[in-house]
């Protein structure tokens, strides 16, 4: 995907929102695949098996998903990057750090809404779940962000300090959710 955004960067195609929607589409993809994975070969059943304790396992999920966004915003700043080489004329560089922020704030948000779904009724079971989750936060982030960036400082500050709260109440509430589940 990356060389692709690069060679449409070359022939001075508008692409920073192109590669914008690539990278939020993909890591939505992304942040669900342990689960999709694990369902086939019954994954969280064998941790039960081993010396593992059930919340170092969510937070086993939870720290890949954090690091799996962490890594779609690096590979996001270099694409921006190497297009400030490629065009230097690329209309909306200038806006790359608030497209980052807004995308942490729309992942980590996501991720908190969909991880107790999949962790409570299993990835075959929630997939209505995440899917109308993903509709649900896909409206209401930008809506929010929008209106409380509107506001200057003080709104950032709201937006990022809601994402903290909803994201540990949801690591606190998947925690919960899986030593409730039997195996």
């Amino acid at each position: 995907m990356d060389l692709l955004v690069l060679i449409l960067a070359l022939i001075k195609l508008p692409i920073l929102s192109i590669a914008f929607g690539f990278a939020s589409g993909l890591s939505v993809a992304g942040l669900i695949m342990p689960f999709y994975s694990s369902q086939g070969h019954n994954l969280d059943g064998m941790f039960t098996l081993f010396n593992f304790q059930r919340s170092e396992v969510v937070l086993g999920h939870f720290l890949y998903g954090l690091g799996f966004i962490l890594l779609v915003i690096l590979n996001y700043l270099c694409m921006a990057g190497l297009m400030t080489f490629l065009a230097p004329g690329q209309a909306g560089i200038e806006m790359v750090p608030a497209i980052c922020l807004a995308m942490v704030g729309f992942l980590v948000f996501l991720l908190s809404v969909q991880y107790p779904f999949v962790i409570n009724l299993d990835y075959g079971k929630a997939l209505w779940s995440v899917v109308i989750s993903l509709c649900i936060v896909m409206f209401l982030a930008p809506t929010v962000g929008t209106e409380l960036s509107k506001t200057g400082l003080i709104g950032i500050l709201i937006c990022i300090v809601g994402v903290i709260v909803v994201l540990f109440s949801s690591i606190w509430l998947c925690i919960r959710l899986y030593q409730k589940k039997e195996f």
